[in-house]
């Protein structure tokens, strides 16, 4: 059952089979099917140098991508460290840092802290 038409790219929306998502972002009070937004994704890194990517399963310990939240934009982890930093009252977080080739062709560079999956990601400056 189609809900709504792309005002990006004219298609149907369709909700994905076997998923909680809806198949649309909305954008500037606009519906946006998945691949558009990733196309959206895609321009505001390229211009904007930063990202918030997600790292899919993130509890398997075998990392290999970094992708939007669809999963419509996907690169591969080129390196990853994985390590516990102190907090002020005693306890550790977990921090993982991962290194991608973003859609620019340049060296990126992402944080993930604690008990989720979102990486926050810029663009490596010091490779240029």
């Amino acid at each position: 059952m189609v809900y709504y038409i792309c005002d990006d790219c004219g298609k149907p929306i369709v909700k994905p089979r076997n998923s909680c998502g809806t198949g649309y972002a909305i954008y500037d009070d606009k519906h946006i099917c998945y691949n558009c937004s990733g196309l959206r994704i895609r321009v505001d890194m390229i211009t904007t140098g930063r990202a918030i990517l997600y790292i899919p399963g993130k509890d398997t310990r075998y990392f290999r991508y970094v992708t939007d939240w669809p999963g419509v934009l996907k690169f591969e982890i080129n390196r990853l460290t994985i390590s516990l930093c102190p907090t002020p009252n005693g306890s550790k977080y977990q921090r993982i840092d991962v290194w991608f080739t973003g859609p620019d062709g340049d060296q990126w560079h992402g944080i993930n802290q604690g008990d989720n999956e979102i990486v926050r990601c810029r663009r490596n400056t010091k490779v240029r």
